[in-house]
């Protein structure tokens, strides 16, 4: 069993109680009350398939099944937590408290902040090709594997649109790269968006400036 609780929000553009669980989670849809008055997540693995909105910083879960699941995959450096809980709901329940237990700390520095959009892109879009491929031992029933097939075409568009803003050269070595070659190709990511081709020069020539 895995358990958590909400957490308030802190930036500088002041706090948000419930930020996390708040917007996300519909009690009547998403959860159910456990025999002791707590709330328990109907099916955690397709709630969490999207994203992860659970704060580490207020979740507990017994050594033995972070072990059975192999940790966090060490390859990911941002959302190998969403992985990782993914890799959790397979070991039994996610039960939970609406209350905040924890303050979630939003800054510049973060390795996810606001100017860090290709990189967040590029890593999200990576995880979702491991949940399809099935190397990131998550069990995902046919229409989950839907599902994840839509993000990864919804994820492509958002990666390329941030890659195409750092510039011609980095988006085309982006695209004959791993990812974009793991992803479809170079040819199919050019001839499918040429609106980030576009960008890409036109940001290029605002470089150069």
């Amino acid at each position: 069993m895995t358990s958590f609780g909400d957490a308030t929000v802190a930036s500088t553009e002041g706090r948000q109680s419930h930020g996390l669980l708040g917007p996300r989670v519909r009690m009547d849809v998403d959860a159910e009350r456990t025999e002791h008055g707590h709330w328990q997540l109907i099916d955690p693995t397709d709630k969490l398939l999207p994203a992860s909105f659970i704060p580490m910083c207020s979740i507990c879960f017994r050594r033995v099944d972070a072990v059975a699941v192999g940790g966090m995959p060490a390859d990911f450096r941002s959302g190998e937590d969403w992985l990782f809980l993914l890799r959790l709901s397979q070991r039994g329940r996610f039960v939970f408290t609406t209350d905040d237990v924890a303050i979630n700390h939003r800054h510049d520095e973060n390795l996810t902040n606001s100017g860090a959009g290709e990189f967040i892109a590029r890593e999200k879009l990576r995880g979702l090709l491991a949940l399809r491929e099935g190397t990131v031992r998550v069990q995902l029933t046919p229409q989950q594997i839907e599902r994840v097939d839509q993000m990864v075409e919804q994820q492509q568009e958002s990666w390329r649109y941030h890659l195409s803003r750092l510039g011609w050269g980095c988006y085309w070595r982006g695209l004959r790269g791993p990812l974009g070659q793991a992803s479809g190709g170079w040819g199919r990511h050019f001839y499918c968006d040429l609106k980030s081709v576009l960008r890409s020069f036109a940001f290029s020539l605002r470089s150069d400036k």
